[in-house]
């Protein structure tokens, strides 16, 4: 009798063991069938990555393919065109006006901003605004750098940066001029971007605003390139006298 429930209990004890044991193969298959699955889906994932990246490549050598034959096709009178409208741009934004007493620290970054942008040196204009932002975040020498890092970026093609800095020149600038530079690089992005409906708008603020001639003057042949009607330009620009500021 006794051997008789000994042979029962260890049988019962080695049905457990094959049921734990059962149990552990069943969780381990399910862990390495999950891993595989993982595997798989990542591998599946960096083809899809490593495709996309290439496409990616491809297309932006077919931009550029596309891009140099387009200036080959140009004819010369259009490109000096163009360099000469970025020229005319840049003297824009070299026109001074009235400003209070500062100091001669806020000079020193000014000084250095104005030669870097001259010689179309972004990070170097970049470089002076943001250690003059460190010494006086109140200088009014701020924005003015701010237009000309506008300018440069916008001659570099990266019009989204130009026209953001313009804006925040518009809403944060103390000084008239400063703005209608703003206003002016606005419309000179929307013309790019060939939105003559929002260049035109850009165009009629300033030279409905500025009192110097040469902003004046650039602004009305602005209004040419964009077609804007003779009518609605003699509407909405009141007859005024105007003055040449000091320039530089």
């Amino acid at each position: 009798m006794d051997n008789s429930k000994e042979i029962i209990r260890k049988r019962g004890l080695d049905v457990k063991l094959t049921l734990i044991a059962a149990s552990i193969f069943l969780v381990f298959v399910g862990c390495a069938s999950q891993q595989k699955s993982k595997l798989a889906s990542d591998y599946r994932l960096r083809k899809q990555v490593v495709q996309l990246r290439r496409e990616n490549r491809d297309l932006n050598d077919q931009l550029k393919a596309l891009s140099e034959v387009k200036k080959k096709r140009a004819p010369d009178s259009q490109r000096i065109k163009e360099s000469a409208f970025d020229d005319t741009l840049k003297s824009i934004m070299e026109i001074e006006g009235p400003r209070s007493e500062v100091s001669a620290e806020d000079h020193v970054f000014y000084d250095l901003a104005l030669q870097a942008y001259k010689a179309d040196q972004l990070e170097e204009v970049r470089r002076n605004l943001n250690l003059l932002r460190s010494v006086n975040p109140k200088s009014v020498f701020i924005t003015e750098i701010q237009l000309y890092e506008a300018e440069l970026l916008l001659r570099n093609g990266r019009n989204l940066e130009a026209v953001h800095i313009a804006q925040d020149v518009i809403l944060s600038s103390k000084s008239a001029l400063a703005r209608i530079k703003g206003q002016l690089i606005k419309g000179v992005v929307y013309e790019k971007m060939n939105v003559n409906e929002s260049a035109k708008e850009s165009y009629l603020q300033v030279a409905r605003k500025t009192d110097n001639s040469e902003i004046r003057l650039w602004a009305l042949k602005a209004l040419r390139r964009v077609r804007a009607p003779q009518r609605e330009i003699a509407k909405r620009l009141p007859t005024k006298k105007v003055k040449q500021s000091e320039r530089k």
